[in-house]
């Protein structure tokens, strides 16, 4: 078959096709167009993630443990006293108060701790607010109230606290 040929069959054919039939023509050859765009910018995007290697992920804050930070506060508790109450605080017995911001601790603990003659004696060194514990110190007594976010923690948060 010679080329002309083929033109003019090609050109007749074309000449012959109806409005609709360009439409369609016109509408196939854009559908094939996208899809060979859309096939080479994923081929392409592909190589690149292969030449770059692994992702490295996001940096993660530091999670302080619960464990932790109750260690801290406690600390912080005990340095803040005076001498004479950090030298005798041995003697006082520790009371751990576990509950929900709710259910009355604070309450609790100023009726039957003895707090408020330890706030007159000490004054706000008596107590501390700690971002997980609150630390009071009672007539005979040392006062731990954890938050209610360390009431609520798993055990594995938590962890082993030596203070």
């Amino acid at each position: 078959m010679k080329t002309d040929g083929v033109v003019d069959q090609v050109t007749t054919i074309l000449r012959g096709f109806s409005t609709l039939e360009w439409v369609l023509l016109v509408v196939g050859l854009l559908v094939l167009l996208v899809a060979g765009f859309l096939w080479w910018r994923h081929r392409r995007r592909a190589a690149a993630r292969e030449a770059a290697g692994p992702i490295a992920a996001a940096p993660v804050k530091p999670v302080v443990q619960l464990g932790k930070q109750l260690q801290a506060d406690a600390r912080r508790f005990r340095r803040a006293l005076p001498a004479p109450a950090r030298r005798s605080l041995d003697s006082f017995h520790p009371v751990v108060v576990l509950g929900t911001e709710s259910s009355g601790k604070a309450a609790i603990i100023e009726r039957f701790a003895g707090v408020a003659q330890r706030r007159v004696e000490l004054g706000p060194h008596a107590e501390l607010a700690g971002s997980q514990l609150r630390c009071l110190l009672g007539g005979e007594v040392v006062v731990f109230d954890p938050s209610e976010d360390v009431v609520r923690a798993p055990r594995e948060q938590i962890g082993r606290a030596h203070v």
